[in-house]
């Protein structure tokens, strides 16, 4: 039979009852056809569009479950088909030797599935098949259930390739060619004819494929005349598809009962595709992976949930009710690290919040301050203050906190800001008065300063700070006190200026009293505080600093920070460093005419403070 070409297009007809030549083999009187003259009576052959050769039942089986593989077409019963319609735009092919269908293996989805025979089901989706023309004069075979289409496996060539079901790519092994026509085993189809005839009123598919047409042969050639239009819903264009990546279905190309095949616009499927097609929305509770899925609008922990997010330990897909509940004690989460500046123990209470560390828990660096320095001892602070960093028993950042003060213990001061003394090594290490009492550092521990009577060694060990033949003792004028107490008052030694109702200022200067005077050893009254003018005026061991008229610390004597120092510098020893070097002498002792250690202006060495090591020339 010689092909056609109507309006420019190559149509490949279904010849039912046509031209032909009597004794034509079996392949050569066949005949291409198009998806518009598929004939549910007509008996057909499928040949790959790659190679030519013919799909069939692999040994001409009639069992179920037995593959279709490619072969050279010999015209055998396995490889002769019937197709018909079985829902709108899908059909059935039934091989002609065993009644059975072709269907995709256990209704897989996936690729390389093995296309198989088995029982026909009307209802089987598996068994559905859109047959869609190509631009190759071909047509694909797309199985309803998955959207994919039938190809020869991987494109293969030899004969017993398997046919596989694949994700539609275009390539010829895809894609098949129908064929028909008189004689061969099992075959039927053309009535036939003599050699020359046309058969007028025969079915034959115009150019558009939403109409149906008949042969005309006023011409003395076969013509295909327009003779209607086909029904609304034949499938005319691409089968129906939805693309789970995007959420996006085509409908099927359908034709709409004018004689039109318009294009089907894509929708979005909210709940995500089911096959070919949309799915529908789908409950609280149920698993899902995206929230269009989701009556809900929320798909949270895998399930569709009435809240976008549970929050810290908790999670929507632990009850089956869709909303969230307390993760199990010691389940994982994200929020609860293993953390002690967090107070987190890792992991989650079963409670809704996360496994708290125990309450009392060091958390961070505490906290250790000393201070203020005591007016009254200088180079000795009064107290100190030490407080531990701990969880309180809740976990998080806040539940780490600062505890009640507890001081350096055995009255020591701070060694830094976050840590206690061991051990003391000078009276500055140890508190001047706490809990009642004022310390100085015995061979490493700070003990209580001695009272009156009882036995000493330094001065330094009394309350009264007066140690007078090997006992403490009461002062009995200012000529026995120490620097850091000048002022004898009562029996003790005291601050400057006690006894002569002074107050005293930080900086071992006292204010003016009263009647706006300062006592003997503070000349001059410069506003309230009396400035100390010359070192006379200043306590022992303290040096009056002309520029701002303020005693500080001279070199040798004890100190706490260097601005306690006249020479800005307090040694690492505990001592303010030399200041006024040939300035410091040992005791009013005279080597040609002057003290030992002074300079010749100087006619003094201030010896009330013989037991330190330096006095101060004047």
């Amino acid at each position: 039979m010689n092909k056609s070409r109507w309006n420019g297009r190559l149509l490949l007809v279904l010849m039912v009852s046509g031209c032909g030549s009597e004794g034509q083999d079996v392949e050569s009187s066949r005949s291409e056809i198009s998806l518009a003259a598929i004939s549910p009576t007509s008996v057909y052959q499928i040949k790959s569009a790659a190679t030519g050769k013919c799909i069939g039942v692999a040994g001409n089986s009639k069992s179920n479950n037995a593959n279709i593989e490619e072969r050279a077409c010999n015209g055998s019963v396995g490889q002769n088909f019937t197709i018909a319609s079985v829902a709108t735009g899908y059909y059935a092919i039934k091989n002609t030797n065993s009644a059975k269908c072709l269907d995709v293996t256990g209704k897989s989805t996936s690729d390389g599935v093995d296309i198989i025979q088995y029982t026909c089901t009307s209802s089987a989706t598996n068994q559905q098949w859109a047959i869609a023309d190509t631009s190759g004069g071909a047509v694909r075979l797309t199985a309803h259930h998955s959207g994919k289409v039938a190809g020869l496996n991987k494109g293969a060539t030899a004969d017993g390739t398997l046919v596989v079901q694949e994700t539609w790519n275009g390539a010829t092994y895809q894609q098949f060619k129908l064929s028909t026509g008189t004689g061969g085993a099992g075959g039927s189809g053309g009535s036939g004819g003599s050699s020359g005839t046309c058969t007028a009123g025969a079915s034959c598919q115009p150019a558009n494929p939403c109409q149906i047409g008949t042969i005309s042969c006023s011409t003395g050639s076969p013509v295909c005349v327009v003779a209607g239009n086909k029904a609304a819903g034949v499938l005319c264009g691409a089968p129906a598809s939805c693309n789970p990546s995007t959420n996006m279905a085509t409908p099927a190309q359908v034709c709409d009962g004018s004689g039109n095949c318009p294009a089907a616009p894509p929708v979005m499927c909210p709940s995500g595709c089911n096959g070919v097609v949309c799915a529908s929305a789908k409950p609280q509770g149920a698993a899902c992976t995206s929230s269009p899925e989701c009556v809900t609008g929320n798909c949270t922990d895998g399930v569709c949930c009435n809240v976008a997010s549970c929050g810290t330990c908790m999670a929507c897909n632990l009850n089956g009710a869709g909303t969230c509940s307390a993760k199990a004690a010691n389940a994982s989460d994200s929020a609860c690290p293993a953390s002690t500046a967090n107070c987190m123990a890792g992991g989650c209470n079963g409670y809704g919040n996360c496994t708290a560390l125990a309450a009392g828990t060091s958390c961070g660096s505490d906290v250790c301050t000393n201070g203020p320095e005591d007016p009254l001892i200088l180079g000795q602070y009064t107290a100190s203050t030490y407080q531990r960093r701990l969880c309180d028993g809740g976990s998080g950042a806040s539940h780490c906190v600062l505890g009640a003060n507890q001081g350096c213990v055995n009255n020591l001061t701070c060694a830094s800001a976050t840590a206690c003394r061991a051990s003391c090594t000078r009276d500055a290490d140890c508190v001047a008065s706490y809990l009642g009492g004022a310390f100085y550092c015995n061979g490493g521990t700070c003990a209580l300063r001695k009272g009156t009577g009882v036995a000493c060694t330094t001065h330094n060990q009394c309350l009264s700070r007066v140690c007078a033949q090997g006992t403490c003792a009461e002062c009995t004028g200012d000529d026995d006190c120490p620097n850091t107490r000048p002022s004898c008052c009562g029996g003790s030694c005291k601050a400057a200026g006690v006894c002569d109702d002074y107050a005293s200022n930080s900086d071992g200067s006292v204010m003016c009293n009263y009647a706006g005077v300062c006592g003997s050893r503070h000349s001059v009254c410069t506003g309230t505080n009396c400035g100390c003018g010359s070192v006379v005026d200043c306590p022992i061991g303290t040096v009056c600093n002309p520029s701002n008229q303020k005693c500080l610390v001279n070199g040798g004597q004890p100190c706490v920070q260097s601005s306690d120092c006249l020479s800005n510098n307090c040694g690492t020893d505990g001592l303010c460093t030399l200041s006024l070097p040939g300035s410091i002498c040992s005791a009013d002792t005279y080597s040609t005419g002057r003290p030992t250690g002074c300079s010749s202006a100087s006619l003094h060495c201030d010896d009330k403070a013989t037991q330190i090591l330096n006095s101060i020339c004047y």
